[in-house]
């Protein structure tokens, strides 16, 4: 039975609050890291090609299961020190599971 778990994350960055977005991103790759997630691919958004959005980039990491996944953003490190880095850093964020 597979258990593992996709995230596939759409973001569009907040250019104004870049060191919130920068220390967002440090701080859940180290959580990341610690939860020996692996980092499928990263790809920045040139163009739109279909619709109206228009996002910064494109992540797609793997957990090797839910509560993996649970052990990185049910934190209280997280709830308490990364939520808010995230509200600022980004304007958009929107994590698909598969």
């Amino acid at each position: 039975m597979e258990t593992k778990v996709t995230l596939i994350v759409k973001a569009t960055v907040n250019s104004e609050e870049m060191l919130s977005f920068n220390t967002y991103i440090e701080r859940l790759t180290a959580l990341f890291e610690k939860m020996n997630a692996k980092q499928i691919g990263h790809y920045p958004v040139k163009e739109t090609f279909v619709g109206d959005d228009s996002p910064t980039f494109i992540a797609i990491v793997e957990l090797a299961d839910r509560e993996t996944l649970n052990a990185v953003y049910k934190t209280d490190e997280y709830i308490n020190t990364m939520i808010p880095l995230r509200n600022k850093g980004f304007k958009k964020l929107e994590v698909y599971l598969s």
